[in-house]
């Protein structure tokens, strides 16, 4: 730590009944037991250097990129001095502030950023009063095996000189390359090359100039319409350097169309004027230093319609460009409007200052752009900031969900003059939008002792985005911030909003442990939303083993299912999920909740997850507690496992009322109840059943195979149409990617005689139908043909069957 101590300063008063004296002795200043002088206190400024934790340093040498913390400590008599104004320069860096009042401990705290620091060495100067104290401190380049490679761009202009994308076939465009090494500066003669995907180049090479530009024109004709790119390349030690733009040869036939910019104002719209959010087209805006503020584009065409295509609109400001305020450059229209949030950092000074936000956009070759001039108030005036929303995201009221939360803290900060807390100022808070009853409490409070204010939003029964607004008067101004969006999404998931997906409905599973599957759930809420990340979802199977529950991530999540015991006869297993959610509601007046106007309860879903009611009218889909349909027969047995919500220790069936959270009528039932899906999953075996039949009659099947015995002739010159059935040995498909071949030793075989085996759970065999044809002529003797069929599972267990068939 570099640590410089400034000198002591001493002041020494003269003072005594007859005024000064010019003949005071041996002893000019008096002696130490007598009375006559005063001695001024010792003040000493020290200055210490460290890492961005402001942590102890061995030497005040950083990276470029890195951040100082400096520290200036104040004693007046050994004794810490608090609420002391520090001053502080450098000569390298960017300091966060220069003047800093001294905390409890003496110490006023500031950080030295090196971004924008170039490599090398300086002071450090901390004053107080007429005391300073000086450190040195470096910033080096952080690893000199680092290239730091120069920068290539490229621009297209038009005949006037205009940045274009988009160029008709009767001009000439101007392909304007700029090469700059890393500090900026123009790099002089070296050869950039130009290609075009449309169109052709005047020149393929050539050379930068002195500002470092490399120019080649572009020459379209009428046989090169459409989208291109343009590229340009520069080789620097060995690595090439690109710089790509697309661009559009349009006919010259093409007339553009009109589009205006501006803003909508109480849905009319204003052309040539940028929205700031929460005040009107004509309204002054006037913020607090450090403020947020929300600004908005619209885009429309002649007919005031707002323009459909998404395209990028840049955001910018003189604070922005001069890197004391951030704001969204570049923002993607969504139905015709842009909007981008901009943050006051350090623009406003001690003195204020007004900004002029812009917009650009460039459309059809033309460049589109408004602004509007705002006043950042002075810090001398104070300053309120948003701080945060904890969370920032909250969903529906009354849905709940596991770890979510209808109420979101809004916190801002209220600073003095000086950049100090202010205590005990009031401050009035209001929303942008109350939209399906969103509101906030309290309307006004006052800040504390470290000069924080809150209200609590609550959510209401409508997804929306929000800001809170909050206004306080400091010296008779008023002044205000605007909190970043907070978001009222989703809540708990509804009956027809979820699903389950097994990776295969049928696994090589009946005589196989360990074979896994992957079933994944996903749950949305009644706007299919996805639940809030973290809603519990579990899980039940009637064959096998499968992991008990999993968490959502954007709305779903996935469990292991594994081959194992128990096994069923039939091979065919139920697996079902289940979360607590609410009935599915069909709102006939677009409030969110069941009121009596949306009708009553639509009866006929077995409940069983299995199968799906899809209504016809309005009201609610009316379900029993969930239970897993084991025997897939729609209706519940005793012997089939419920899950008892109600805690009745019986199965609760449907009761007319309306389960869920979002309830005003006269037929609301519980708040909640197990929302649920439920799929059949084949456990299939490795060996197959198999049965040759023909259009009448079984012909062979390997359960009792005929061996060499003829099963069937065929006359010379005829044919007949065969089919194989294959299934699992309980009649059930078999497993996926299970293969089936078909061949003959005789005669004409055709048809399908090759099959996989696809996901399915479709109960019974599937078939193969083939034709064998008899192609012996009156010369031949009569032969067998031996008819054979070969099942391969996943896991290599083969089954075969063959029939003997009499070629006459």
């Amino acid at each position: 730590m570099g640590r410089l101590l400034a000198a002591f300063a001493f002041v020494w008063v003269l003072s005594g009944c007859n005024g000064t004296s010019g003949a005071n002795g041996d002893d000019p200043f008096g002696s130490a037991d007598g009375d006559d002088s005063t001695t001024s206190p010792v003040v000493a400024l020290s200055l210490e250097i460290g890492d961005a934790n402001c942590n102890t340093v061995n030497q005040a040498s950083f990276d470029i990129g890195d951040t100082a913390c400096i520290t200036a400590t104040i004693t007046e008599d050994g004794t810490v001095l608090a609420g002391e104004i520090v001053s502080f320069t450098s000569g390298i860096g960017t300091l966060s502030v220069s003047d800093k009042l001294t905390n409890s401990n003496g110490e006023a705290i500031v950080y030295l950023d090196s971004d924008s620091a170039i490599a090398g060495a300086s002071t450090i100067t901390a004053t107080y009063d007429s005391t300073s104290s000086q450190a040195n401190i470096e910033f080096l380049i952080a690893d000199t095996d680092t290239v730091f490679l120069p920068t290539l761009s490229l621009t297209l202009s038009d005949s006037a000189g205009n940045q274009v994308s988009r160029i008709t076939a009767d001009e000439t465009g101007t392909l304007s390359a700029s090469l700059v090494n890393i500090d900026d500066t123009p790099i002089t003669d070296a050869i950039v090359s130009f290609q075009v995907s449309r169109g052709s180049v005047s020149i393929d090479d050539a050379l930068t100039t002195n500002g470092g530009l490399a120019n080649s024109q572009l020459l379209p004709t009428d046989n090169d319409l459409g989208a291109g790119t343009a590229t340009a390349s520069y080789v620097y030690n060995e690595q090439t350097l690109t710089a790509t733009l697309n661009y559009e040869i349009q006919s010259s036939a093409v007339t553009d169309e009109v589009i205006q910019i501006g803003t909508f104002d109480n849905g009319e719209f204003v052309a040539g004027l940028l929205g700031i959010d929460g005040y009107t087209t004509d309204e002054d805006v006037v913020i607090a230093a450090g403020a947020t503020l929300g600004v908005n584009v619209a885009l429309v065409n002649s007919e005031g319609e707002t323009y459909a295509t998404s395209i990028p609109v840049t955001f910018s400001s003189v604070c922005v460009a001069n890197e004391t305020a951030d704001i969204d450059e570049t923002v993607f229209t969504a139905s015709g409007q842009a909007r981008s949030t901009f943050q006051d950092n350090s623009c406003a000074g001690n003195t204020g200052f007004d900004d002029e936000i812009s917009a650009t956009v460039t459309i059809n070759s033309s460049t589109l752009s408004v602004s509007r001039s705002i006043e950042i108030l002075p810090e001398t005036a104070g300053s309120i900031a948003f701080i945060d929303a904890s969370p920032s995201s909250i969903v529906i009221s009354g849905t709940g969900g596991q770890d979510a939360s209808s109420v979101s803290r809004v916190t801002f900060q209220v600073n003095s003059a000086l950049g100090n807390p202010l205590a005990q100022q009031e401050v009035a808070f209001n929303l942008n939008s109350n939209i399906g009853g969103l509101a906030l409490s309290p309307a006004t409070a006052l800040t504390n002792s470290e000069g924080q204010v809150s209200t609590f939003v609550t959510a209401g029964s409508v997804p929306t985005a929000v800001r809170v607004t909050a206004v306080t008067e400091i010296d008779d101004t008023s002044i205000q911030s605007q909190s970043d969006l907070l978001s009222v999404n989703t809540g708990l998931p509804d009956q027809n909003s979820i699903s389950l997906s097994p990776s295969s409905l049928n696994p090589e599973a009946h005589n196989i442990n360990g074979n896994e599957l992957t079933i994944t759930a996903s749950a949305a809420d009644a706007f299919n939303n996805p639940v809030p990340d973290g809603t519990t979802l579990n899980f039940t199977t009637e064959g096998g083993l499968i992991e008990p529950s999993c968490t959502t991530e954007s709305g779903s999540c996935s469990v292991t299912w594994t081959s194992a015991e128990p096994r069923v006869a039939d091979h065919r297993i139920t697996v079902m999920v289940t979360a607590v959610g609410h009935e599915t509601l069909i709102d006939a007046n677009g409030n969110n909740l069941y009121d009596d106007a949306d009708g009553g309860a639509i009866t006929g879903s077995t409940g069983n997850g299995i199968s799906i009611l899809l209504p016809d009218t309005t009201g609610f889909i009316d379900y029993p507690e969930a239970w897993r349909d084991d025997n897939e027969d729609g209706s519940y047995d005793a012997t089939e496992p419920f899950f008892d919500y109600d805690s009745s220790g019986s199965f609760t069936a449907a009761n007319g009322l309306f389960d869920g959270p979002q309830c005003d009528a006269t037929s609301c039932g519980n708040s909640a109840l197990h929302v649920r899906r439920a799929m059949v999953v084949i456990m299939s075996s490795s060996s197959a059943l198999l049965t040759f039949n023909s259009s009448t009659d079984e012909l062979a099947n390997n359960t009792n195979p005929p061996g060499l015995t003829p099963v069937l002739s065929i006359p010379r010159g005829s044919n007949a149409l065969l089919s194989l059935a294959y299934s699992d040995t309980a009649n059930q498909p078999l497993a996926e990617d299970t293969e089936i071949s078909i061949t003959s030793s005789e005669g004409g075989i055709s048809g399908s005689l090759e099959a996989t085996v696809p996901s399915t759970n479709a109960a019974g065999n599937r078939q193969l139908t083939f034709v064998l044809t008899n192609l012996l002529d009156e010369s031949e003797a009569s032969t067998s043909s031996i008819v054979s069929a070969l099942v391969t599972s996943p896991s290599g267990v083969t089954t075969s069957l063959d029939m003997v068939v009499t070629l006459e």
